[in-house]
C-alpha cells in the first residue's frame, strides 16, 4: 500500500507524515518498514534535506544507525513486558485449570500460583524480577525492594492495554525464537533470550537442503554452515561463533521455527559476551512524557472503596504486595477518619438518580447533602453525624404517597440511596463495620467451605456444586491457596477488634452509665474508634464463625477468635471488682458466721468470678472488716475439696489484717500417682523398675523430713506441686493469711505471721502448716524490680531465710507471697494501662532451703495439684514462663530415658495446665 502526506511546506507535510506513520497500526505475522520510515524521517539529514540515494544505502548497510530521542525508557519497557508475559503466563495458566476441570481431571495446584520469577533481557542487560498478580487484572511487577503496579486488559485485535501510573500503552507481543516480540507505543522492543551461539537454531519454517559442513567440520565466525529453502528461496545460515558442528538434522527435514539444526563446539566459549546485569531498581525508572495531572486526594468514599477493594483482592487469593497492603488500611482508616465520607458517597448515587426521581424529593435530598457539608466547613469540630436517619424517612415517606402499583418501581429506582442512607445509619462507625464484617464474610464464604478438606476431595466436591461454572471454582480454589496470607490480614482486623473490646470494657465498666456511643473515646486509629463507637455483639456471630473452623492452617485465627468471644463474655477487672464488693457489702449487711462467707463464694461461683486478680487491688480500699471478709472469701475459695476447714479466726494484730484457719486434708481419691511411705503405691507410665525406685528413694526422702537440694534451673521432678498427695489424710494443720501494705514492713508481717501459727507440737522439722501473705502495694521495691519475678524472687526468699528458723519452730511447711499486679510495659518502654499483669503467686517450702518452688508459681499450692504433675514422673519437667502464665501452666517435659537408652537423644515434649473453678464448691 501507499501512504501519503501533504503540507504547507516540506517540514509540515514530513512531520505529517511522521504523525501518520506513527499512528499507522498493521497487525498480522508480517513485518513491515513503518518504525523504521519514521525514525529515518525524524533524523537530522531527512530534517534538513541532506538526502539522496548513496545516504540511504549507507543508512540501510548501518544497521546501528537509529534515532535515540524518543526512545522509550528501558526500565518502563522492562515493567510493561514484564505486566504483559505475566497476564499472558496467568491466561494459560487459568485456560489449563478450566480445561481440566471441564474433562473432569485433576488440576494440580500448581496451576493456580500468582507468583513468579521471571527474567528480560533487553539490550544486553539482563533484568530479574518477581511478577506478582494482585487482582483479576493488576499486576505487580518487583526488582529487590522496589515495585510498580499496573492492570492489564486484552484488547480485541490481541493487543494489550497497559495502564501504567494512571498512563496508558497499547502493547502487542509474539513469541518468536529469538525471544519476545513487542511493539510499545508504535515501537518496537525485541527481549533476546539468553545468547547461546553453541545451539543452531532457524528463525522461519521451511526445509534443510544443503549441509555445507560435514559432521565434525570447523566454521569460523560469519561462515555458512548450511543452505534452507523458504518459500522457494533459498538462504544460507552462519556461524555466530568459531567451532566444530555437530549436525542434529539430515538434509531434506523440515525445519519449524526455532528448529535446533546443529549443536556447535565452541573454540572459546569465554569469548562469548554475557548479558550484564541489571544492578539498580525501580526507584530509578522514568514514566515518560509529563506526569498524570492530580486534582488533591481522592474524595474520601472512593479511598474507602479503593481499600476494600484492595483487601478483597488478598481474600480473593491474589498476591498483593506487603506495601499496598498496609497502605490499604492506612487509606481505610484515613477515608473513615473524614467526616465527609458518608455525604460524598450519598452526592455520588443521587447524581446518578437526577431526572430519573421526583424533582422535588430529588432537590430535598440535595438540600439535605449540602446543608450538611456546609456545616461541617463552618465547624470542622461539629461531631454531629450525617443525617442518613432523615433520608431514610424521606423516602419512605414519599414512597407511601405512591400507588401500590408505582411503589416497586420507586424502591429498585432508589435502592441506592436506601443502601447509603442505611450504611450510615448508625454513623461512620456503622459504615467503617460493616466493611469490616464484609471482608471477613468473604473469608468465611471460602474457608467454611474448605477447612479440613483434602485439595482433591475440595475439586470433587465444588465440580459437583458448580458444574459448568469453571471460573467459580478457580476462584474458590485460588482463595484457598493462600489461606496463609489471607490469615495474617484477618489476624489484623481482630487485632482491631481486640484493642476496640479491651478499650470498651475499661471504659464501660468504670462508667456504668456511658452508652455504646459515648464509650467511643479518640484512638490514635479510627478503624479502632469506629469498632469501639458500635456494639460488640455485632462481631460476635463472625467471631463464633471463625472460632469453629479446623484444620492445621487456621491455628492463629481460630486462638484470637476465641478469645475476642472469651473476652468478650468475660466481665473486665472493674466489674467483677464492683461485683465482689456489692456481695461484701450485702454480706455485711446480713448475719455474721459461716454461712455468709460462704454465701459470697456461692455467687461468685455462679458469676464465674475470679478472685485472684482483684483481690490485693481492692484490700488496700477496705474498712477493717470487710478486708478481713474478703480475705476469708478468698481462703475459702483456694482451700476447697480435698481440703476441709474446722475453725476460722479473725484478728487485727495492730494495722495488719490475720486470718487464721484450721484444716485437714483428705486422701486424693483418683491421684494415687505417688508412692506412699511404706508400700509401692500406684505409678503412672514408669518405662522401668529404675524410676520406679528413684521416686520411691526420693518420696522416702521428702516423707523422712529430709530435704531435697534444691535444682539451680527452673526443673522439677513433677513432685513439689503435689505436697498434698504427702500430707497423712485427717491430720492436723494450720493456715495463717496476713496483708501488708507494701515491702518495706514485710519483714515484720512474717514474723507477726509464723508467730500467729505458734510452736509446732508434733515434734517434726518438716510441719505441714502453711502462711499466707498479701502484699498491697510496691512501696520499698523500684518499679522495674516489681516487674521481674526473678527480682521478686530474689528478694522474698531473702525474706524467708531470715525467717527459716521461725518457719521451722512454727512447722511451717510452705509461705506464700501474693503480690499486686502492675501494669506491663509496652516494647517501647511505655506503660499500657489497658493490659495488666495479674497478681504475681510465689511460694517458698522449708523443706527445699526456703528456696522457691518455681514449678507452682502464679498458682496457689492448694490448688496445685489439680495440674496433675505426677503424670509427668517419667520426664524432668521445666516451667516456661509466657505472658499467660497466671491462667495457664506451660511446661516443657523431657523424658526420662532408661539406662540402655541414655545417649539418644529426647524429644522435649509440652503440656499446658490451667484450674478453672465450677459453680459448686465443698
Amino acid at each position: 500500500g501507499h501512504l501519503f502526506a501533504n503540507g504547507a511546506t516540506r517540514e509540515v507535510a514530513r512531520k505529517n507524515m511522521v504523525l501518520a506513520l506513527r499512528e499507522l497500526s498493521i497487525r498480522g505475522d508480517i513485518r513491515t518498514t513503518v518504525e523504521y520510515i519514521s525514525q529515518m524521517m525524524c533524523s537530522d539529514d531527512f530534517v534538513q534535506n541532506h538526502i539522496d540515494t548513496a545516504w540511504l544505502d549507507a543508512r540501510i548497510a548501518d544497521n546501528s544507525a537509529q534515532v535515540k530521542e524518543d526512545q522509550t525508557p528501558p526500565l518502563l519497557v522492562i515493567a510493561i513486558g514484564g505486566m504483559v508475559s505475566a497476564f499472558i503466563a496467568a491466561e494459560k495458566l487459568v485456560a489449563s485449570f478450566s480445561e481440566l476441570i471441564l474433562k473432569g481431571q485433576y488440576a494440580p495446584p500448581e496451576l493456580l500460583n500468582v507468583e513468579r520469577d521471571a527474567e528480560l533481557i533487553y539490550e544486553g542487560t539482563s533484568y530479574n524480577f518477581r511478577c506478582q498478580q494482585s487482582g483479576p487484572n493488576s499486576f505487580a511487577i518487583g526488582i529487590k525492594d522496589t515495585f510498580v503496579t499496573g492492570d492489564v486488559r486484552a484488547l480485541a485485535d490481541g493487543g494489550f492495554l497497559v495502564v501504567l501510573e494512571g498512563k496508558s500503552h497499547v502493547a502487542y507481543a509474539s513469541e518468536e525464537p529469538t525471544g519476545l516480540r513487542m511493539e510499545l507505543d508504535g515501537s518496537t522492543c525485541i527481549f533476546t533470550k539468553p545468547y547461546d551461539p553453541s545451539r543452531l537454531i532457524v528463525d522461519s519454517a521451511g526445509k534443510l537442503s544443503r549441509q555445507l559442513v560435514p559432521d565434525g567440520g570447523h566454521v569460523n565466525k560469519g561462515d555458512a554452515y548450511a543452505e534452507v529453502e523458504v518459500m522457494k528461496m533459498y538462504m544460507p545460515l552462519s556461524a555466530p561463533e568459531a567451532g566444530i558442528v555437530r549436525w542434529t538434522l539430515t538434509e531434506g527435514a523440515t525445519l519449524q521455527a526455532g528448529s535446533l539444526v546443529a549443536r556447535l563446539d565452541l573454540d572459546d566459549p569465554s569469548a562469548v559476551a554475557a548479558p550484564v546485569e541489571f544492578a539498580g531498581d525501580f526507584s530509578e525508572i522514568s514514566f515518560g512524557g509529563e506526569a498524570v495531572a492530580t486534582f488533591g486526594a481522592p474524595p474520601p468514599h472512593r479511598l474507602m472503596r479503593k481499600a476494600i477493594g484492595r483487601l478483597e483482592q488478598v481474600l480473593q487469593g491474589f498476591s498483593v504486595p506487603a506495601a499496598l497492603y498496609q497502605g490499604a488500611l492506612d487509606d481505610l482508616a484515613s477515608a473513615i477518619s473524614d467526616p465527609l465520607l458518608p455525604v460524598c458517597e450519598f452526592e455520588e448515587a443521587l447524581s446518578a438518580l437526577a431526572g430519573r426521581l421526583d424533582g422535588v424529593l430529588y432537590h430535598k435530598l440535595q438540600d439535605v447533602a449540602v446543608d450538611y457539608k456546609d456545616a461541617r466547613m463552618a465547624d470542622a469540630n461539629d461531631a454531629t453525624e450525617f443525617p442518613a436517619q432523615q433520608v431514610l424517612q424521606m423516602l419512605h415517606e414519599y414512597r407511601e404517597t405512591l400507588q401500590a402499583g408505582d411503589r416497586p418501581a420507586f424502591q429498585a429506582t432508589a435502592q441506592s440511596l436506601f443502601d447509603v442512607a442505611e450504611q450510615y445509619a448508625s454513623g461512620i462507625a456503622g459504615r467503617a463495620v460493616s466493611g469490616l464484617l464484609e471482608l471477613m464474610r468473604s473469608y468465611l464464604a471460602v474457608e467454611r467451605l474448605c477447612c479440613g478438606v483434602p485439595y482433591p476431595t475440595l475439586l470433587q466436591v465444588l465440580r459437583e456444586q458448580h458444574a459448568g461454572s469453571e471460573e467459580k471454582i478457580l476462584d474458590i480454589c485460588r482463595s484457598h491457596r493462600a489461606v496463609a496470607k489471607k490469615n495474617v490480614l484477618v489476624r489484623a482486623l481482630l487485632d482491631f477488634i481486640s484493642e476496640a473490646t479491651v478499650a470498651t470494657m475499661q471504659r464501660r465498666s468504670s462508667e456504668p452509665d456511658v452508652t455504646v456511643a459515648e464509650a467511643a473515646t479518640p484512638s490514635a486509629n479510627p478503624i479502632i474508634s469506629a469498632v469501639k463507637a458500635v456494639s460488640l455483639d455485632t462481631f460476635v456471630p463472625i467471631l463464633s464463625e471463625l472460632a469453629s473452623l479446623h484444620g492445621d492452617g487456621y491455628g492463629q485465627v481460630v486462638v484470637h477468635a476465641r478469645k475476642l468471644l472469651v473476652q468478650h463474655q468475660k466481665p473486665s477487672l472493674e466489674q467483677r471488682s464492683r461485683m465482689f464488693l456489692d456481695l461484701l457489702d450485702e454480706v455485711m449487711a446480713g448475719d455474721e458466721g459461716i454461712d455468709t462467707v460462704e454465701r459470697v463464694l456461692e455467687s461468685s461461683a455462679a458469676k464465674q468470678m475470679d478472685i485472684a486478680d482483684i483481690l490485693v487491688p481492692l484490700l488496700g480500699g477496705l474498712d477493717d472488716r470487710r478486708k478481713c471478709m474478703a480475705m476469708e472469701a478468698y481462703m475459702r475459695r483456694i482451700y476447697t475439696s480435698p481440703h476441709s476447714i474446722k475453725t476460722v479466726a479473725v484478728s487485727m494484730e495492730g494495722a495488719t489484717p490475720v486470718l487464721r484457719w484450721s484444716f485437714t486434708t483428705k486422701e486424693l481419691d483418683g491421684i494415687a500417682s505417688m508412692p506412699k511411705k511404706g508400700g509401692r503405691g500406684f505409678s503412672l507410665s514408669f518405662t522401668d523398675l529404675s524410676s520406679l525406685a528413684e521416686r520411691l528413694c526420693l518420696t522416702d526422702m521428702e516423707a523422712d523430713d529430709t530435704p531435697v537440694p534444691p535444682s539451680p534451673t527452673r526443673e522439677s521432678s513433677a513432685q513439689s506441686t503435689t505436697e498434698e498427695s504427702l500430707v497423712p489424710p485427717g491430720a492436723a494443720r494450720i493456715g495463717v493469711m496476713a496483708a501488708v501494705s507494701d515491702f518495706t514492713s514485710l519483714g515484720d508481717v512474717v514474723s507477726t505471721a509464723l508467730a500467729k501459727v505458734g510452736p509446732y507440737q508434733e515434734g517434726g522439722s518438716d510441719g505441714l502448716n502453711a502462711v499466707h501473705i498479701l502484699v498491697l502495694g510496691i512501696g520499698g521495691l523500684s518499679l522495674s524490680a516489681a516487674r521481674d519475678d526473678g527480682s521478686l524472687s530474689a528478694m522474698l526468699q531473702g525474706v524467708c531465710a531470715a525467717n527459716a528458723p521461725a518457719m521451722r519452730e512454727a512447722g511451717v511447711r510452705r509461705i506464700t507471697f501474693m503480690v499486686p499486679p502492675l501494669p506491663k510495659t509496652a516494647s517501647n518502654g511505655s506503660t499500657d494501662t489497658v493490659a495488666t499483669r495479674s497478681a504475681g503467686i510465689f511460694t517458698f517450702r522449708t523443706a527445699q532451703g526456703c528456696l522457691e518452688d518455681e514449678m507452682s508459681r502464679h498458682i496457689e499450692p492448694p490448688l496445685a495439684y489439680h495440674l496433675l504433675l505426677p503424670r509427668l514422673s517419667n520426664f524432668t519437667v521445666r516451667a516456661i514462663p509466657h505472658e499467660s502464665a497466671q491462667a495457664v501452666h506451660l511446661y516443657e517435659a523431657e523424658p526420662r530415658a532408661a539406662p540402655s537408652a541414655r545417649s539418644k537423644a529426647a524429644a522435649a515434649r509440652y503440656f499446658a495446665r490451667a484450674v478453672t473453678f465450677s459453680a459448686a464448691f465443698s
